[in-house]
Formats: structure tokens, C-alpha cells, sequence
């Protein structure tokens, strides 16, 4: 369904406002004199969109408009001002001109314009915000058909205990139910806003603040094994090494105990992230309280220990998080080497201009250059733990390893007056070829960190022939649009975040949005977590990923 050229995404004090301000300006353009009573109507609907919270650039631009057409309307009737000169013809005439040009130019990029308001359930109570909350996902969310969401079972499990929380004044409780909540969409773009639970959350630190020096991984054969043994930590003085089979946890198998972590450091889209923030939450506690924990280390005997949670800043989890730092933020994404002398490697670490960058892309296709002239074998494009930024950036680079044009996305949005989802018109991108371009083997890492316009990369490159795409797992498939995020304000001064957009491929279907299955970008190669790899990756420190890909290029396919 068209959108009319952008008219659909208007809200209707939108659409009666632009309605006014163009009959009064086709008047100035035929040289009619202003109509007070008109102006003033126009006044009166922008200021009563104003006060309905729409404040929104587009709205703006209108309201703006509305109040120039008023003074004119008021300067030409108080001095009796009419066009009887060629010069204030023309003036008139081109006012008119331009104050149509300028509306209708912007309606026709409304889509991306539009401005969903924030929704403000703070001063309810704790069912009823959710209630709130719940009614408009189910109508907005732009994947619930996708992810086969059952909206009434999902509000019967949780209403009973938002009720709880406001029978008992819980704001812990509220807080732990909302994130639980927000976790079953299992959509990575899925977020309390601020939360910053490593830095300030009382709550965290009050439930999760003491740690024993340890993180922990399931591996495919759904053994446990450590990850990660901090020096002098508890655990380390108890004698547990690297690498050490977790067996019991508080007298539970050690399988059961990971897969019954709830808390998780963010919402999950894949069973991957998943468990990695299982596993870096499994050891981890009030302060003062104690762990049992059964392990066997590498060639060892089974030991029995019982450890304290002390504060420790949150160091394990800290130590096992990559994360971008404002410092990261302000330096060149592009990291750049030759390995062996004939092969290239090419990190991108997100997709943002920053004062150090404001090119990214040109970056690209400068090292590129440099690497032609080189005669260089192959390459290594790693995209790990890139948390992505802008679609267009993505689509840019893209573009250089590319050998003709290549549809990138389509947005579709929630639209009130057909409430569902409908494609903006405005919004299409393409991938084209570049130059110069790289066309010789190349392989491209990812991990179930790869996520939103980082999986965009791989999207346009994984079927391209002289392209291997290579991972522990398939990227996060979180692929949403948050043009313009849906926000919602919920007591205690939490506010959440939803997508808003869907990104369709040329057929008009989702692409690479976890849905029922596992969703994202699969590596062509998927080397398995199975204990050699892990003792190489988190015992020895190796980069296990990388060297696949170098061997890869090296025995070519």
C-alpha cells in the first residue's frame, strides 16, 4: 500500500494545519489578501498540537509557517499593504511559491519525520502502567506477528506479579518484573534507557554486587567450564584455575543452575548472547552471601569449595564485557594491519562518524586503495562485538566489495490511519558498487555481538562468491529500526525503548530480525564451542576466529 507520497504518516492536527497554511499561501501566490480568521484557526490547531506534546521537527516547520501567515495576515490588514508594486508581487509570489515548496518537500519525507510522542505511564500504578504499556505493544511493536508474541499469555504471567509489587510497595519488585518483561521480546533494541547497571544502579549493586573472580561459559556440549578466574579473587585462593568443569553450584548440576539465571545483562535476541550473559551472572551475588561450588580443574579430582561474594566493582563482569567506551566514541572506528605479509585485516569497531572520523567510509576505501596497490591475497573484514549505528554507513562500505548494486532495506512503520505497518516510500537504500574494490577472497567475522547495521555488512556480502562469513554463532539478529524510537515512561523514573521499524528486504519480507528461529546473519563456517576450541580461545587467550579465517583464506574454497 502506497503512503501517498508521504501525506499517511501525517497526525490529523498535522494535516489540518498543512491544509490551512497552503490554502492561505496559494493565496499570497495569486495575490489575495491574507484571511485573519483563517490565520488565526491555524494558530489555534498548531497551538493545541503543541500542548499535546507534538513537538516534533515536522510539526514545528508548520507551526512555524502558521505564525508568519498570522503576522502577515496582521501587517496587511493594520497598514491596509496592498501588492500595487511589481516588486511586492514578486515577493508575495515567491513567499507562496517557496512556503508550499518547503512544506510539501518535508510531507514527502514525513516517514522518517514523524514523531511518535512519549508515552507517560509514571503516575499510575504499577499494573496499570503495565497495562498501558502492554496495549500499545501489541499494536505498535513492529515484530510481534514475527516472534509469534502471545500477547494474552504474556500479560497473564506477569499482571499477577506487577500486582504484587503494588500490594507491597515494591519498586525492587517492579523493576525486576519490568526487566524480565522486557526480556521475553528477546530483541536486542530492547532496553531500560540509562540503565547503566554497572555504574550507579542501586538495585544491581544491592542483588548482584559481590562477585567471587569468576565468569563461566556453557559449551555446545553443555558442559560448564570456567571462562574466567580473576588473580587474588576468592576463587583463585580457593585453587579454581582457568578452564575448570564447573560440576554443582549450591549443591544444583551446574547446567541447571546457568540455564535458571534470569537476570541478564541485556536483552538477549539470540540463544547466544544469551547464555554468555547466563554464564557472566551465574557467579555473582548479594555481598556476604556464600556459594557452594563442586569443580574439577583441568586433570584433577572433583573439589568442593564454599567461597563469599565480596565487592569486587563488579570486576568479572567488567573484565568479560565489551563495551565502547566515549573515549572509543571519539576515536576513528577503523583499525587496520597486514598479517603474514599478504594478508589483510580490517576491523571496524562501529558505524558512526566521530571527530577522529568523519568519514569512515573514505577511511575504507583509502586502506582498500593502498591494499590493491599491495597486491594483497585476501582479507580479514572482522565485524566482532560492532554494535552497529548507521544503515547508510553500512550500505556505503558494503558498496566496495560489491560487484553491482544490491537492495539493502526498505522501513516500514506503525501507520494510525491504517493501523498497520506500512512502508515509507522515502525510505529505500541500496548498496552500490564502489570503488575501489575489493574482489579477492575475503573473510568476514562476526559473533553474537555483531548486531542492528553491523549485521547489514554481512546481510549485502554472505552470498557473494568470493566472501566466507565466519563465527562462533550467527550475529544478534537485532535488525529493528529505531528512527524514531517508541518510548514510554513507567514509575520510579524508568523509561523504556522499543524499535519502531521494520527492515524489509525487496520482497517486502523481515530480514534478519530474530523471529521464531534463531534469526541473524549464520556463519558459512561455524566453528563449534567445544573444549579444544574453548581451552584455545579463554585458557590460552588465543584468537581462535581470526586464525579460521587466516587458515581459510590460506586453503582458499
Amino acid at each position: 500500500m502506497t503512503d501517498w507520497m508521504g501525506f499517511l504518516w501525517l497526525t490529523g492536527w498535522q494535516m489540518a494545519l498543512l491544509t490551512l497554511n497552503v490554502f492561505l499561501l496559494l493565496g499570497m501566490l495569486f495575490q489575495k489578501k491574507i484571511l485573519l480568521s483563517v490565520a488565526a484557526l491555524g494558530m489555534l490547531i498548531a497551538l493545541i498540537s503543541a500542548l499535546l506534546s507534538d513537538l516534533s521537527f515536522l510539526s514545528g516547520v508548520f507551526y512555524g509557517v502558521a505564525v508568519l501567515l498570522l503576522i502577515s495576515g496582521l501587517v496587511e490588514t493594520r497598514w491596509k499593504l496592498q501588492p500595487r508594486n511589481r516588486i511586492l508581487r514578486i515577493l508575495k509570489g515567491t513567499l507562496g511559491v517557496l512556503g508550499i515548496a518547503l512544506q510539501l518537500l518535508l510531507v514527502s519525507q514525513a516517514g522518517v519525520l514523524r514523531h511518535p510522542p512519549v508515552q507517560n505511564f509514571s503516575s499510575l500504578s504499577y499494573p496499570e502502567a503495565f497495562l498501558q504499556l502492554h496495549q500499545q505493544l501489541e499494536q505498535k511493536y513492529p515484530f510481534g506477528d514475527w516472534k509469534q508474541i502471545q500477547w494474552e499469555h504474556l500479560k497473564a504471567s506477569f499482571l499477577p506479579r506487577f500486582e504484587q509489587a503494588q500490594k507491597n510497595q515494591d519498586q525492587t519488585g517492579f523493576y525486576l518484573t519490568l526487566r524480565e518483561y522486557l526480556q521475553a521480546f528477546q530483541d536486542g533494541h530492547v532496553r531500560i534507557q540509562h540503565e547503566n547497571l554497572l555504574d550507579g544502579n542501586p538495585v544491581f549493586a544491592r542483588l548482584y554486587g559481590g562477585g567471587v573472580g569468576l565468569s563461566a561459559l556453557q559449551l555446545d556440549s553443555k558442559e560448564v567450564r570456567i571462562s574466567l578466574v580473576l588473580p587474588g579473587s576468592p576463587a583463585a585462593k580457593a585453587g579454581i584455575q582457568p578452564g575448570a568443569e564447573l560440576v554443582r553450584v549450591n549443591g544444583k548440576p551446574a547446567l541447571q543452575a546457568y540455564q535458571q539465571v534470569k537476570f541478564l545483562l541485556g536483552s538477549a535476541s539470540s540463544a547466544f548472547q544469551q547464555r554468555e550473559s547466563q554464564g557472566r551472572m551465574l557467579l555473582r551475588g548479594k555481598v556476604g552471601e556464600k556459594v557452594q561450588l563442586a569443580f574439577r580443574n583441568p586433570s584433577q579430582s572433583l573439589k568442593t569449595v564454599s567461597l563469599t561474594f565480596v565487592q569486587d566493582g563488579f570486576a568479572s563482569l567488567k573484565k568479560t564485557q565489551p563495551s565502547l567506551t566515549q573515549q572509543d566514541l571519539q576515536q576513528s572506528p577503523i583499525e587496520h594491519q597486514v598479517l603474514q605479509g599478504k594478508y589483510a585485516y580490517l576491523k571496524i569497531k562501529f558505524l558512526l562518524s566521530s571527530d577522529a572520523s568523519p568519514d569512515p567510509e573514505q577511511e575504507v576505501s583509502d586502506v582498500l586503495a593502498s591494499w590493491n596497490q599491495q597486491k594483497i591475497s585476501g582479507l580479514v573484514l572482522d565485524l566482532r562485538d560492532n554494535p552497529g549505528g548507521e544503515d547508510e554507513l553500512a550500505a556505503r562500505i558494503s558498496g566496495h566489495f560489491l560487484k553491482s548494486s544490491t537492495f539493502y532495506e526498505q522501513v516500514s512503520y506503525f501507520n494510525l490511519w491504517t493501523s498497520s505497518f506500512l512502508v515509507n516510500s522515502s525510505e529505500v537504500l541500496k548498496a552500490e558498487a564502489a570503488q575501489p574494490a575489493f574482489t579477492r577472497p575475503m573473510v568476514v567475522l562476526i559473533n553474537a555481538r555483531t548486531a542492528s547495521s553491523a549485521e547489514g555488512i554481512p546481510l549485502m556480502l554472505k552470498n557473494q562468491p568470493q566472501v566466507k562469513v565466519v563465527g562462533f554463532s550467527s550475529t544478534a539478529g537485532a535488525f529493528g529500526v529505531l528512527t524514531r524510537p517508541l518510548r514510554f515512561n513507567m514509575p520510579g523514573g524508568l523509561q523504556v525503548q522499543f524499535p519502531d521499524g521494520r527492515s524489509l528486504d525487496a520482497q517486502g519480507n523481515i530480514q534478519v530480525e530474530k523471529g521464531t528461529g534463531e534469526g541473524g546473519i549464520a556463519p558459512d563456517l561455524n566453528i563449534p564451542l567445544d573444549l579444544k576450541a574453548f581451552q584455545q580461545k579463554y585458557v590460552q587467550g588465543k584468537d581462535v576466529e581470526l586464525e579460521a579465517a587466516v587458515k581459510l583464506l590460506q586453503e582458499g574454497w
